[in-house]
């Protein structure tokens, strides 16, 4: 799946005609939900054998709402809707699992695109309850779309269901995103709903619990999504060094094309972990490394562990590159002295917001 989302991004840069433009972007619509539907199954995965665990963290409701907004008002808008997001005044900080609450409105908001073909969709943050430690909120995303028999509401969040089966022909999915949500919102505290009437749109509702964060925000450490991300990085940071420690010949192609040719950074290229120890003990002034995790001759745990313990490399941001997406790989990374941790396949934005993260979060150290 790296390879063939990677590739096509490249592919598409080129010079092309309409048609060759046309089916490449049919083969990365098609990527794009081929990954969606691995990505539902194997949280239904975890969710069922106990294995989904939530990270806490503090984040802000606000920077949640943006990046759903950046991703979702172009989709409205090209299909002629228009995209409302409204909030009541919350706690500027919260501590919950932001990525998860993120997830859960995603799903419902992409439900709202594909069965609205005229008018807008809406997603509203109401404060149902709150005291001095806790709050729970009401996310709401509303809809004028096909609607849905009201005898049907209680079914469609359970796993595989739809509608019915003309929905699923004409607009596919694999009914997976509304039984996640329902789990997601159990393990938040909360609980799902909707309300519809056919012909008259939808409304869905979703209610999570966070704590209230005490402490005060740490300034300069996260990075607002933006369209632009790449000319950002470009025009702050070209230059800059990064060591890619790869394997895959693909995927060392598409990442070190993404990060010279698009964004104007310095790519240094070992194939092996025990490569990377020996290019950093000979030059370590890299400003990132992105570290695969299973290689040949020595994987990426090892060769953190070691580039740890040369002269330099206390200081370097480590990002792990893996398909392993459960939290226990993301602990064994963190374990080993990595710092983050970016899944493959890789998306460019996600890619360059990673860099453009560490980058500005290493300067201001």
């Amino acid at each position: 799946m790296n390879a063939i989302i990677g590739l096509t991004y490249l592919l598409l840069r080129d010079t092309l005609t309409s048609q060759q433009r046309d089916r490449l972007n049919h083969i990365t619509k098609a990527a794009h939900h081929l990954m969606e539907v691995l990505n539902d199954i194997l949280d239904l995965s975890k969710i069922e054998a106990g294995k989904l665990s939530f990270n806490t963290a503090e984040f802000s409701i606000e920077e949640v709402l943006e990046r759903l907004r950046s991703v979702f008002e172009t989709q409205a808008e090209a299909k002629g809707l228009r995209l409302r997001i409204v909030h009541q005044p919350v706690a500027s900080r919260l501590l919950g699992d932001s990525m998860r609450l993120s997830q859960a409105l995603a799903n419902y908001l992409s439900n709202a695109v594909k069965f609205t073909s005229a008018g807008e969709i809406e997603l509203s943050v109401l404060i149902d309850r709150e005291n001095e430690h806790q709050i729970s909120l009401r996310f709401v995303v509303t809809d004028t779309g096909i609607g849905i028999k009201p005898e049907n509401i209680d079914r469609i969040f359970e796993a595989f269901e739809q509608e019915d089966g003309q929905t699923t022909r004409q607009f596919g999915g694999t009914g997976l995103g509304l039984a996640i949500n329902r789990h997601l919102a159990h393990m938040m505290g909360g609980n799902v709903g909707a309300s519809s009437k056919p012909g008259e749109g939808a409304s869905f509702w979703l209610t999570c619990v966070f704590e209230k964060c005490t402490a005060t925000a740490t300034e300069g450490t996260s990075v607002k999504y933006e369209s632009d991300i790449c000319n950002r990085l470009r025009d702050k940071h070209a230059g800059r060094r990064i060591l890619l420690v790869e394997d895959d010949e693909i995927n060392q192609m598409v990442v070190v094309t993404l990060l010279s040719e698009e964004a104007g950074l310095h790519v240094d290229l070992a194939r092996d972990g025990q490569a990377a120890v020996a290019m950093f003990g000979d030059n370590p002034h890299y400003d990132l490394i992105f570290m695969d995790m299973q290689m040949p001759v020595m994987d990426g745990i090892e060769a953190t562990r070691k580039i740890r313990q040369l002269s330099g490399g206390s200081g370097v941001p480590i990002v792990a590159l893996s398909a392993n997406a459960m939290n226990e790989d993301k602990e064994r990374c963190l374990a080993a002295g990595m710092d983050d941790h970016l899944g493959k396949p890789i998306a460019p934005d996600e890619l360059f917001a990673k860099i453009l993260q560490w980058l500005e979060s290493a300067r201001k150290s």
